[in-house]
C-alpha cells in the first residue's frame, strides 16, 4: 500500500473518530445549570451557567481564588464545551450549619453558635484540643445574628483583633468544612490584610482537617472578604464521628500597616456529604466510576478508563501523544486520553507508526482494550 493512501485511509479515520462533543458536565449536590436542558451530548462551544439552587447556600470554585461572575445579584460560574471536554470554573455548594433538633423551642432557634471567648495571642492548638486555654479576655454568652443567618456572628468584636485568638462554641456539634469572614476598615485596606504568603487569619477545625485560604479579595476599599477551606487531610482513613466538632478557633496575627480593622461577620458552612453527578464524556462507555470523598467531590471526574491498550514502556515523549521508541521509530495516539496526568489508548484510539518519517502503519484500540494488529517495529 502506498504511502499517500495510507496516510490518506488514516485522515479518514481520524475525521471519523475525533469528537469534540462533550457529555454531561460535573455537577455537585446543590449545583444547577442553565439553560435547562435534557440533553446528554453538548456540541462544541455550548455554554453553561451554573449556580446553587438554594438562596441559602455559598457557591464557592473548586479552584482556589478563582472569580464568579454576577447576575440579578447573584453568583454564577461558567463552563463552556471545548474539544471534547469541559472548561472554566467549576464549583459546588456550601451549606449553612444546620442548627435545630426538631426538639427544640422556637425561642432557641436564633443561633447556631453559643457563645465566643476572646484570647490574648495566638492559642496553640494543642491546648485549643485540650481544652486548656488561658488569657482569657472576654467571654460573649450570646450571638449577635440575624435569623436568616443563624450560621453566622454579626459585628463581631473589633478591640480584640490583632494579636488575639477567637475561640467560638456551638450549641450542637456538627462538621465544619468552610469558613468565611468579612473585615471593615476605617481606612483603606492594605494588601498584607488579604495576604497569602503571610496569612492576617488562620482558622483550625480539628487534627483531621487542614484549613487554607480559598479566596481573598477586597470588595471595596474599605471592605474584604477572606475564605477558608477546610479539608480532609487522609480520606482514606476518615472517619466521620471523629471529624464532629463543638468549637472552632480563629487566631489574628499583628498588622505592620492596618489600623482600624473589625469583623463585621464570621459564618460557618459545611458541603453535603452525596457528591452528585461526576463528568460524564459523550464516549463514556468504559470508564471506571470516580470515588466520592468525605465533603462531597469526586476523586477525579474520571479516574482511569476500564478499557485501554498497551503503550509503549521504554518511550520518550516528544510532545503531546507522540513516542519516540527505541528502535527509531515514531508513534502518535490519536484520540487517547489523559487521566491524572498519565495517558491512556482509550477504545477507538489510533496509533499511526512512522519509520525514517514514513509512515508505515495503523491500528486501532477495539473496544476490549486490545489493539486490532501487530506492533509494528521499524527494521535496522
Amino acid at each position: 500500500m502506498s504511502e499517500l493512501l495510507v496516510t490518506f485511509l488514516v485522515f479518514i479515520c481520524f475525521l471519523t473518530v475525533v469528537k469534540s462533543d462533550c457529555g454531561i458536565p460535573a455537577a455537585p449536590d446543590g449545583i444547577e445549570y442553565k439553560p435547562d436542558s435534557l440533553e446528554t451530548i453538548f456540541k462544541e462551544g455550548t455554554k453553561l451557567t451554573g449556580s446553587c439552587n438554594n438562596e441559602t447556600y455559598k457557591l464557592v470554585t473548586i479552584e482556589k481564588f478563582q472569580s464568579y461572575t454576577f447576575s440579578e445579584s447573584k453568583r454564577h460560574i461558567e463552563i463552556v464545551c471545548t474539544d471534547g471536554s469541559w472548561k472554566g470554573s467549576f464549583a459546588r455548594c456550601a451549606v449553612p450549619l444546620a442548627y435545630l433538633d426538631e426538639s427544640e423551642s422556637k425561642a432557641s432557634k436564633k443561633s447556631f453558635i453559643e457563645k465566643t471567648t476572646y484570647y490574648k495571642g495566638v492559642v496553640n492548638t494543642t491546648e485549643f484540643l485540650d481544652g486548656n486555654l488561658k488569657d482569657v479576655i472576654k467571654t460573649e454568652n450570646f450571638a449577635n445574628t440575624w435569623a436568616s443567618r443563624p450560621h453566622c456572628v454579626e459585628r463581631a468584636e473589633g478591640l480584640y483583633l490583632q494579636g488575639y485568638s477567637w475561640v467560638f462554641e456551638f450549641k450542637h456539634k456538627s462538621t465544619v468544612s468552610y469558613v468565611s469572614l468579612r473585615l471593615a476598615s476605617s481606612q483603606n485596606i492594605d494588601d498584607e490584610v488579604i495576604s497569602v504568603e503571610e496569612p492576617f487569619v488562620n482558622v483550625f477545625i480539628n487534627d483531621i482537617r487542614e484549613c487554607t485560604m480559598h479566596s481573598a479579595v477586597k470588595v471595596e476599599p474599605k471592605r474584604a472578604n477572606i475564605d477558608f477551606m477546610c479539608e480532609v487531610v487522609d480520606p482514606d482513613n476518615y472517619d466521620s464521628n471523629d471529624d464532629i466538632i463543638g468549637s472552632v478557633l480563629i487566631s489574628f496575627s499583628e498588622l505592620k500597616r492596618s489600623k482600624g480593622l473589625s469583623v463585621t461577620s464570621v459564618c460557618f458552612w459545611d458541603f453535603p456529604k452525596s457528591c452528585g453527578i461526576p463528568e460524564i464524556p459523550a464516549d463514556n462507555r468504559g470508564y471506571a466510576t470516580p470515588r466520592c470523598l468525605p465533603d462531597g467531590m469526586w476523586d477525579s471526574f474520571l479516574n482511569q478508563p476500564l478499557k485501554y491498550c498497551s503503550l509503549p514502556t521504554n518511550d520518550t515523549y516528544i510532545h503531546g501523544n507522540t513516542f519516540s521508541l527505541e528502535d527509531g521509530g515514531i508513534v502518535q495516539y490519536v484520540n487517547a486520553k489523559y487521566f491524572n496526568q498519565t495517558l491512556f489508548a482509550v477504545p477507538y484510539t489510533i496509533e499511526i507508526h512512522s519509520c525514517d518519517d514514513r509512515v508505515v502503519g495503523t491500528r486501532m484500540c477495539n473496544e476490549n482494550g486490545d489493539w486490532d494488529g501487530d506492533e509494528y517495529i521499524c527494521s535496522g
